[in-house]
């Protein structure tokens, strides 16, 4: 019965999808109206970033205030499946967490339900904006299962339920709140053992669990078994343990045993059936120990034609290779996650498969759980997006030739002057570190039709071998405002056409067509202006030979801090002084 008892902590425990127990609160009128934590899992506290020792036995609205104005009713959802009993599985965004969770509810007492889920927020996040996913890492805590005991070790003060009290025949209020207490009740020869035990759980900073068999004194002369549980789950910075947690289980009633580990182990059968997954264990010979879920039953088969087999047994060598290599892996101590695909009737389908390791009381593997989920929708959608995705940016890269040749058409003489500002901003951006996505593209596309307004100007002015008239010029300084309006109309990342407006902006308020200052002006903006100079006094001109590369340079730095960034003016120094940047055309 041990061992059963640990194989179904073990599942719970390791599970890699979240997992919670409540209870509903109702109103007068009988409809909920909140509801409370009872268990929950690791793998819970790691995907909503919820401690349990912060929410078991308060209600959801005490944890999440929020919850009441989130545009799903979580709370009369829960409510419906605890009163009708049936199960339901939905996918929904947590606004108060931020995240979106796929989640399965089930109810297996009137009143209760369970919740098992798993976050899906990187899927969504990859459907909407290919953003790559966030890593969750687990944080095991033990649960408790029957008398619970909380001991602050920098104090010494150690809590104990009164179910744990009354479990050694005492009154809550006949035991003090101190370790000292339970362990005078605890049999002398087990103690060393014990401390044994715990030194090495502090020592491997919670890696080797921490569970012990005891023997107690009761109060009445007999008697009692219990299997000590606990792990810690608070340290200081030096890695010294400061509080503990853990459980007393009486296992010396083996009938009542017998009957709660019944009730468990159908609880945990009915919350895997009603998943839309596959939950598996392994020993370290990669043999199928359980299987669990609806995926046995759609394939027309029995759990016992996995028990005892491997995946090469199952699926024939070339096909378990994938799952072998990553078996292996867990079997040293690795938590995985990876996809796999397969043929079917109807094509090709694609699976995920989590995977993480069990250990027994002394800190050995000695299996494997895992859960396979079917995500050929999810890829399919997925890599649609990625398609769409590239046609798109084809798309607005065509434009963008189409838009550049458009305004080079009217000014010939500076025929490539956007294409190469564009390569010289781009370089600038990069020799500053900026964010590839958020900065570098919009800075390029910015820079590549910068000059689009020019399209207004009349054509004998753009390319007058003479000094402009102040006329002129003031119809010149009148294209940032006109490229801005032609833009901004065409829906491009933001803040491209911004950036084109302000391009000509100067820190010091000298430049046009706002006369921005400092802060005010776009950081692209500046990075803009500056290659814009620097290609313009590099190149001729109808009505002045070109100055040259070192005039431009010198020009920049003279100004910097006064019209220019100072970074940026660095950033730029550094490319066509040192790392001897050329223009491609």
């Amino acid at each position: 019965m041990s061992q059963a008892a640990d194989r179904y902590r073990a599942l719970l425990d390791h599970l890699p999808d979240g997992y919670a127990r409540h209870e509903v609160v109702l109103n007068d009128d009988g409809s909920p109206v909140d509801y409370i934590f009872l268990e929950v899992n690791p793998a819970f506290e790691a995907l909503t970033g919820l401690s349990r020792d912060r929410i078991i036995g308060r209600r959801i609205t005490e944890v999440l205030p929020g919850i009441k104005r989130s545009t799903f009713d979580w709370i009369a959802t829960y409510g419906q499946v605890a009163q009708s009993g049936e199960p339901i599985t939905i996918e929904r965004y947590s606004e108060p967490l931020d995240r979106w969770y796929e989640v399965t509810s089930y109810s297996d007492e009137p009143g209760r339900f369970t919740t098992l889920f798993h976050d899906v927020t990187e899927r969504r996040r990859t459907e909407k904006a290919l953003e790559d996913q966030r890593i969750v890492r687990e944080q095991l805590l033990e649960q408790t299962l029957a008398g619970y005991w909380d001991r602050d070790i920098a104090r010494g003060t150690e809590y104990m339920s009164p179910t744990l009290k009354r479990m050694l025949g005492y009154e809550p209020h006949e035991l003090a709140d101190v370790p000292e207490s339970r362990q005078a009740l605890a049999f002398p020869e087990d103690l060393p053992d014990l401390f044994a035990r715990e030194r090495q759980h502090f020592e491997s900073h919670g890696r080797v669990p921490f569970s012990k068999e005891v023997r107690y004194r009761h109060r009445n002369g007999s008697t009692i078994w219990v299997i000590c549980s606990g792990r810690v789950i608070s340290w200081d910075e030096d890695g010294n343990p400061l509080r503990m947690v853990g459980s007393h289980v009486d296992i010396t009633g083996l009938k009542h045993a017998e009957e709660s580990l019944r009730a468990r182990e159908e609880r945990f059968r009915a919350i895997m059936s009603s998943m839309q997954n596959i939950v598996f264990t392994l020993d370290t010979s990669q043999r199928h120990t359980a299987v669990y879920g609806p995926w046995v039953e759609h394939s027309g088969l029995t759990s016992e034609h996995f028990l005892g087999k491997t995946s090469r047994e199952i699926l024939g060598e070339e096909a378990a290779r994938v799952h072998e290599e990553a078996n292996k892996r867990a079997l040293g101590g690795e938590f995985l996650v990876y996809d796999w695909s397969a043929p079917s009737v109807d094509g090709l389908r694609y699976y995920q498969t989590s995977l993480s390791p069990i250990w027994d009381t002394q800190g050995n593997i000695q299996g494997i759980v895992g859960v396979g989920r079917d995500v050929t929708e999810r890829t399919r959608t997925q890599r649609e997006v990625e398609t769409s995705h590239t046609l798109l940016q084809q798309v607005l890269q065509g434009t963008l030739d189409v838009i550049q040749q458009m305004t080079e058409a009217r000014d010939p003489y500076t025929s490539g002057h956007q294409r190469r500002v564009a390569e010289l901003a781009e370089a600038i951006a990069r020799e500053m570190r900026l964010p590839e996505d958020s900065c570098v593209a919009v800075i390029r596309t910015a820079a590549f039709i910068h000059d689009i307004g020019k399209i207004t100007v009349p054509a004998e002015i753009l390319s007058k071998p003479g000094q402009l008239s102040p006329t002129e010029f003031e119809l010149i300084k009148v294209h940032p405002t006109t490229g801005y309006n032609i833009l901004r109309r065409a829906h491009l990342p933001d803040p491209v056409a911004e950036t084109v407006l302000q391009h000509h902006e100067r820190l010091d308020g000298t430049g046009y067509p706002q006369q921005l200052k400092g802060d005010d002006i776009l950081p692209e903006a500046q990075i803009l202006a500056v290659a814009d100079v620097v290609e313009a006094m590099s190149s001729h001109r109808p009505y002045r030979p070109a100055p040259g590369t070192e005039a431009a340079l010198s020009e920049i730095a003279a100004h910097s801090g006064t019209r220019y960034d100072p970074d940026v003016v660095q950033a730029c120094l550094t490319l066509l002084r040192e790392k001897r940047f050329s223009f491609s055309c």
